[in-house]
């Protein structure tokens, strides 16, 4: 949930998070997925796992051929594509 409770309230209590990124040089990089062309919303994280919602352009999905809507799933630690559907 963005802002942390339904007050919305942007500003963070973690501790030690990460002032800089760099996707050229992993700085501060967990991992990074390839999506489809467009995505909607924010992904969620629920038991280890990462949900975006997106399209299928870059045809993960084998069975679906359209471009579609679909949700993947990725490994929370590692990255790792699971599924979409």
């Amino acid at each position: 949930m963005w802002g942390g409770t339904p007050s919305r309230n942007m500003v963070s209590r973690e501790a030690g998070a990460p002032r800089k990124w760099d996707i050229k040089t992993g700085l501060n990089i967990k991992w990074w997925a390839a999506l489809g062309s467009r995505s909607r919303g924010e992904p969620v994280v629920a038991d280890g796992v990462v949900y975006v919602g997106t399209n299928n352009e870059g045809q993960r999905d084998r069975r679906r051929t359209e471009d579609a809507g679909v949700l993947m799933a990725f490994d929370a630690d590692t990255g790792r594509f699971l599924c979409s559907g």
